[in-house]
């Protein structure tokens, strides 16, 4: 399915030669109706961000690609909020941009309801994966994904060490 900003024109023509000989003449046309180059204005996405930030230092989706070496394919997709970036592709985009990988993925406006979410926007905002975090707190890779998931809640001992990293907050 195409996206909604993307149309597709196909014509079929059937043009026969001789009795029985069909042959199938096919013209395709896609028609966008956004400009290459352009991000919607007032998104906080990481797309738009990432955008933004690139437009900004002026450099080219290839020339970002050059000096962070992540695919400018990848870069495409995620500049047009086809692809949710990894923390881990972010913080390839971040240096070179001179950014932090937190604020292009737009872990700042991650809600905060539940305790899991608050441990997850913690870990984020501190450019961690959960293997780096579960390193930090002191805990396994499952441990961290169920308490982000609020199956299971943290003892307070490894509550105050997450508490501790939420530093970016003050």
């Amino acid at each position: 399915m195409l996206s909604p900003h993307l149309q597709k024109i196909r014509t079929d023509t059937r043009v026969e030669n001789n009795p029985g000989d069909i042959t199938i003449n096919r013209t395709s046309h896609f028609s966008t109706n956004r400009h290459r180059g352009t991000q919607p204005e007032g998104k906080s996405t990481p797309g738009a961000r990432l955008f933004q930030a690139r437009k900004e230092m002026n450099l080219t989706a290839q020339e970002l690609s050059e000096a962070s070496g992540v695919n400018k394919a990848t870069i495409g997709s995620i500049e047009n909020d086809r692809h949710k970036p990894e923390l881990r592709i972010l913080k390839l985009l971040a240096k070179p941009l001179g950014l932090s990988a937190w604020y292009l993925g737009c872990y700042d406006l991650l809600p905060e309801d539940t305790l899991g979410q608050r441990i997850k926007k913690i870990r984020l905002m501190n450019e961690c994966t959960l293997a780096e975090f579960a390193k930090l707190v002191g805990v396994d890779i499952r441990t961290v994904r169920l308490w982000e998931k609020n199956i299971h809640k943290p003892l307070s001992r490894f509550l105050e060490i997450i508490t501790s990293l939420k530093e970016w907050n003050e």
